[in-house]
């Protein structure tokens, strides 16, 4: 049965929704805007990124998931032990050489990573065992997801998650499923009609909601809005 969308909405729109909504969760700005600019790769990428934001915030506000972390290094690769992944954008603007893998244990939603990949342009390949999956960004942008089993694996975790930014291609052929991404091409479709949203966007505007202040002459009187109109 084809998915009833709701919303049809621009990046900007879900740039400006999403943080706010994760703030709305406790999450510092900062951490916020990243977390929506992996939103927006994924509507440009043909997704709704409300069911998997939702799954995120949910796991934060349930205190599920944390924003602390375990960072260590060997000769191989960098070691994150974390249920979420904010230091994954800082990691894609490091030296190549110094850091050419990393290990993130423990993810709730390991598809948060590949889309912060995604989003940061990198060559790379993001991988997860529980259920097996790879996916591979190349130079253009593309992206193909790969997995064993019928279920695409999008919503699954909690799982460790390797990132590999020398991409080996030829590993996809273990793999017993394939699905392709030609993103400029996608994002260009996107740009037209807007990024789909389902039922879970509602979900988004009550994480969002959180971050308005109910207007009322005693917040307009301790400095609330700007005082143009009477709803500032």
């Amino acid at each position: 049965m084809k998915e009833a969308w709701r919303h049809q909405l621009s990046q900007n729109e879900i740039l400006f929704y999403f943080t706010r909504a994760a703030v709305g969760a406790q999450v510092p700005f900062g951490i916020a805007e990243e977390f929506a600019l992996w939103s927006v790769w994924m509507g440009s990428s043909g997704l709704d990124p409300a069911p998997h934001g939702n799954r995120v915030l949910n796991y934060l506000d349930q205190e599920q998931s944390t924003l602390q972390g375990t960072l260590s290094r060997n000769s191989n690769n960098m070691h994150l032990n974390s249920t979420t992944d904010q230091f994954v954008g800082d990691w894609f603007g490091e030296d190549q050489e110094t850091d050419p893998s990393m290990v993130i244990e423990n993810v709730d939603v390991p598809f948060l990573v590949a889309a912060a990949a995604g989003h940061s342009s990198t060559p790379c390949t993001v991988s997860w065992s529980e259920p097996e999956c790879r996916i591979v960004f190349d130079t253009n942008r593309n992206w193909e997801m790969s997995w064993n089993g019928k279920v695409r694996p999008d919503f699954s975790g909690p799982s460790t998650v390797s990132i590999n930014r020398d991409p080996d291609v030829d590993d996809l052929v273990e793999f017993e499923n394939r699905s392709f991404c030609e993103f400029l091409k996608t994002r260009e479709q996107v740009l037209n009609e807007g990024i789909r949203t389902g039922e879970e966007w509602s979900s988004i505007l009550s994480y969002f909601r959180r971050c308005l202040v109910p207007s009322s002459i005693q917040s307009r009187e301790s400095g609330a809005g700007a005082g143009l109109v009477d709803t500032d």
